[in-house]
């Protein structure tokens, strides 16, 4: 028996096996992906794409731009939270009333929202929560996980940031 073109035939099978496995899409918790240190978005479940940011001294300043209104909101964590999509409307969404951050030690419902865009297919803006500000939570907490709960048909999206 000739085992040369058998192990020719096997060993494409195998290399696409052992990539798939070592892939890091595979290994990442499925609403979560990361496109840069503070910046975290989903797999657009529900025909919506999800992008957190946790917002630094460096980003906050970018937003007071961008939105064209000083961000004073007193002792607050701040997230820019942006929603995508081409097929919901996102105008009827409560995102007061539906998103949380959590803690090791904590969850806090948002305060505040500030509206960068309310269109009904892209909405922008930053949430505030209460109890210190980015660094202090940071620092105290180790993670935070933002959680937005039944948007366009997904029970829980869930972001999280480790620090």
């Amino acid at each position: 028996m000739n085992v040369k073109p058998l192990v020719l035939l096997m060993l494409p099978l195998a290399v696409a096996v052992s990539l798939v496995a070592c892939s890091s899409s595979a290994a990442s918790p499925p609403q979560e992906e990361t496109a840069t240190a503070f910046s975290l978005q989903d797999r657009g479940e529900g025909g919506v794409t999800t992008q957190a940011v946790w917002v630094t001294p460096e980003h906050r300043a970018e937003l007071e731009a961008k939105a064209s209104l000083p961000i004073d909101l007193g002792d607050v964590v701040l997230v820019h939270l942006s929603l995508d999509t081409h097929s919901v409307d996102l105008a009827g969404y409560d995102l007061l009333g539906q998103t949380s951050l959590m803690g090791r030690e904590r969850t806090v419902a948002p305060v505040r929202w500030v509206s960068i865009s309310e269109s009904s297919h892209h909405r922008e803006g930053i949430l505030a929560f209460p109890d210190g500000n980015n660094q202090v939570w940071a620092s105290k907490e180790g993670c935070a996980e933002l959680r937005l709960r039944q948007l366009a048909q997904v029970s829980v999206r869930s972001l999280r940031w480790e620090f």
